[in-house]
């Protein structure tokens, strides 16, 4: 049996589920990204990210802000969503999910710098994924 108070910090700590930052993938190919997500990466409803795909670890995937990324609408619960089937269902795929499932994903709270590059990467920890 999975057990929340294993995985995250007691709410009077400022713990909880609420307090992670994490993006959902919907089984309708909805990408929501918690109010938490978004104030740690920066964004803003009609910003737009984009995501990649480590070649040397294909099994790090990382979003980060892109001008010719997929743009990010504002949802009722404070947090950003973008509607993509296809590219849940690759999510889905890779790490090796039931596609008729949404799923969970916690984002590292220390983005990957390139050298020479300004942009931020917000690496998804995908050991942290949990299926609904």
């Amino acid at each position: 049996m999975y057990s929340r108070r294993k995985r995250f910090p007691p709410k009077s700590t400022g713990g909880g589920v609420k307090n992670v930052n994490k993006i959902g993938f919907g089984r309708k190919g909805q990408i929501s990204f918690s109010v938490n997500a978004c104030q740690l990466m920066e964004l803003k409803a009609g910003d737009k990210v984009s995501l990649c795909q480590d070649d040397a670890s294909p099994d790090q995937w990382f979003f980060f802000k892109d001008e010719q990324g997929f743009p990010l609408k504002k949802i009722a619960k404070g947090g950003l969503l973008i509607h993509h089937l296809e590219l849940v269902q690759t999510f889905m795929d890779a790490w090796e999910l039931p596609k008729d499932k949404s799923a969970r994903a916690a984002i590292v709270p220390e983005p990957v710098k390139v050298r020479g590059q300004n942009t931020l990467y917000w690496l998804l920890e995908v050991k942290a994924a949990a299926t609904t």
